[in-house]
């Protein structure tokens, strides 16, 4: 009886604690596991945005506020950073904020598109939420970021939401811009503090913001929801694309630090500084988009000097590796003093190592047998080598047989795309057992003696799971090489 009393007491105990239980983890689902989302500002990809905020709603029910970092696109700002209200404001954190020290320049705030872009679907999807906009300029300092970030762990709780308000790759072509854009959000996503300032699109601070609040609340797993063009919007071609990225950091570790590596070779440049006066940077001001925002980006050089000045151009418009022939003790010198790597050179990108490699076939002191067990060796040292080969054939607009035999021989030994230089024609390109031969990809700045103003720029994505050959066409005109929209080279394929 006394057992039986005793279960019988027991019983609405047991039943409270259950339903205590029952309680904690209904309100434990409850808290989102989303700590912060990347969403673009553009109208033209409405329907992405709409996507974003509809899942959001779905994966964090119970999110009170969002905090919407964004760029000053039109120079509103004398200082680097600023608040203000917006929507549903959250006049709490707004507070908390300007006591940071953040003024309040709502008037700003409300001009930019950044954050009226997305208001009206907060205001659809999630019309209980309130909103903090935070808006910078490119000034602001990674010192000045990573304080903010510690602020905002500190001060908002886990029904708190941190956007970046953002758009990826500007003005390339769009195969250029999903070139670019397979990089950035790798790079994003893992958090490579050291790399996201090198990104081509908006300014890097918005992304780094998030990021870093994201990861000291623990939430490092990124979900991509969306990515797109600008191009899949219209029937006609865009010349000026942008990247649009959209996605979730949920609360879990990294699954992996490795990601895509990047890199694009161009063809040779007859470059003469002084024959641009005070604009020498000229020649590169329509193109420098493209070659921005990879981790290498190769150039090749017939000369065997370049000076101070030439060196540094080169480094301002983005190379970062070139391939010279013979090249004298004082070019070395200028190229090194701005961190300009002279081929063959060896590195490790996103876990990937790489080599490039670089011959003049017609260099006196070329050894076929030499190059090719330099191939072999790289090759069993890196997991991906390219090589750049001056062939020298000038004016040949198909290959020959034996620049033909001398690429197979390369491939055989180890190498993975070969690069073709030396004719101011672009030649043909072929797949042999998986990999890519391009006998040559014409001149990227050309004499004024040879005939072809077309060149190809070739981009590499060393992807995790496979490697993308992305050909872009070239012109010149009016002197300044411009991405090609009319011609039909451009194409992109995968190598075994």
């Amino acid at each position: 009886m006394r057992f039986k009393l005793q279960s019988h007491i027991l019983s609405p105990l047991v039943a409270v604690v259950l339903c205590a239980i029952i309680f904690a983890v209904i309100t434990l689902n409850d808290k989102p596991s989303i700590v912060a989302g990347v969403v673009p500002h553009h109208s033209v990809a409405d329907d992405m945005i709409d996507n974003f905020f509809i899942e959001l709603k779905k994966e964090a029910p119970s999110v009170k506020t969002l905090v919407i970092v964004g760029q000053d696109h039109y120079s509103q700002l004398s200082t680097h950073i600023v608040t203000g209200q917006i929507g549903k404001t959250n006049y709490e954190l707004l507070e908390d904020v300007k006591n940071y020290g953040i003024n309040d320049f709502t008037v700003a705030i409300g001009k930019e598109h950044s954050f009226t872009e997305l208001v009206p679907f907060i205001s659809q999807h999630l019309p209980d939420v309130s909103v903090l906009p935070l808006m910078h300029t490119g000034q602001i300092s990674k010192q000045e970021l990573d304080e903010l970030s510690q602020f905002f762990v500190e001060k908002t709780d886990e029904n708190t939401v941190f956007l970046v308000s953002t758009d990826f790759s500007h003005y390339l072509h769009e195969n250029a811009t999903r070139f670019h854009d397979l990089r950035t959000i790798d790079i994003f996503a893992n958090f490579e503090e050291e790399s996201l300032p090198t990104i081509e699109g908006d300014l890097w601070q918005s992304l780094y913001l998030v990021r870093k609040i994201a990861e000291l609340k623990g939430a490092n797993q990124f979900k991509l929801l969306d990515y797109d063009t600008t191009s899949s919007y219209f029937t006609e071609t865009i010349k000026d694309n942008v990247g649009y990225v959209s996605g979730f950091f949920l609360k879990g570790e990294m699954p992996s630090t490795e990601r895509t590596a990047t890199l694009i070779f161009t063809g040779e440049m007859n470059f003469d500084s002084a024959k641009y006066g005070d604009d020498k940077y000229y020649p590169f001001k329509k193109v420098h988009h493209l070659l921005r925002g990879v981790d290498l980006a190769v150039g090749h050089l017939d000369d065997t000097s370049v000076s101070a000045e030439t060196a540094m151009i080169f480094k301002e418009v983005y190379f970062s590796n070139l391939s010279i022939q013979n090249a004298d003790a004082e070019t070395l010198e200028n190229l090194k003093k701005v961190d300009l790597k002279v081929m063959p050179y060896q590195t490790t990108i996103g876990g990937k190592s790489v080599a490039l490699l670089s011959y003049f076939s017609e260099d006196t002191e070329f050894n076929e047998n030499q190059m090719l067990a330099e191939i072999a060796e790289a090759s069993s040292q890196n997991n991906f080598v390219a090589v750049q080969i001056d062939w020298e054939e000038m004016g040949n607009k198909t290959h020959t047989l034996d620049q033909q035999k001398q690429a197979y021989a390369m491939i055989d030994n180890g190498a993975d795309l070969i690069i073709g230089q030396g004719s101011s024609e672009i030649q043909d390109h072929e797949m042999y057992n998986g990999k890519a031969i391009f006998y040559s990809i014409g001149k990227l700045i050309p004499t004024s003696q040879d005939l072809s103003k077309e060149s190809l720029a070739i981009g590499v994505a060393l992807e995790n799971e496979a490697t993308e050959i992305f050909v872009f066409s070239l012109v010149l005109n009016d002197g300044q090489v411009e991405m090609s929209y009319t011609s039909n080279r451009s194409e992109i394929f995968t190598l075994e």
